[in-house]
């Protein structure tokens, strides 16, 4: 077996549902810290970029509604903490309201395509399972020298991964 293989075959690891939000709403905070810390250091015209990076990893990480908590606590924390006037969610120039409504826009969109890519990567992950079993199997039934032990190989076996007897698990 390749590591490929022993990566695909891992088990994905779930969180549960507030764990997961708690660790993106605290991926935000530290994309919030960064930001102000950045613009400690320098003027940067496009600060709000800083607030997808945690949008991504949670999507990926946890899926698509931490992902979208993620983008809505980025674009209000971008708004309280970095845009004029400071500590409100009032904002004063117009341009400030398109920046936030295109932070909104791209962190959607990102949660979403981020949210995809792991439903797809949990999906190829269940079907490298099925073909190891099935391969399994194959190689039974191929060695198997007589039709008794083509029937032991076919016989159903207790199923590990969803609690019944089949012949392939």
């Amino acid at each position: 077996m390749t590591a490929d293989a022993d990566l695909l075959s891992a088990e994905p690891r779930f969180l549960p549902a507030a764990a997961a939000y708690g660790i993106s709403l605290g991926l935000v905070a530290a994309a919030t810290a960064a930001a102000l810390g950045m613009e400690q250091v320098a003027p940067i015209p496009n600060l709000s970029l800083v607030f997808v990076l945690p949008v991504v990893i949670a999507a990926v990480t946890f899926g698509l509604r931490p992902g979208l908590a993620a983008a809505a606590a980025g674009m209000l924390a971008f708004n309280f903490f970095l845009l004029e006037p400071r500590y409100t969610l009032a904002v004063a120039e117009p341009a400030n309201v398109w920046a936030l409504a295109l932070l909104a826009v791209v962190a959607v969109i990102a949660s979403g395509v981020a949210a995809e890519a792991r439903r797809r990567t949990v999906q190829a992950r269940a079907a490298a399972r099925r073909a190891q079993t099935l391969q399994g199997l194959a190689r039974r039934l191929v060695a198997a020298p007589d039709v008794d032990a083509v029937a032991g190989a076919c016989a159903p076996r207790p199923c590990r991964p969803c609690s019944t007897r089949r012949p392939w698990c």
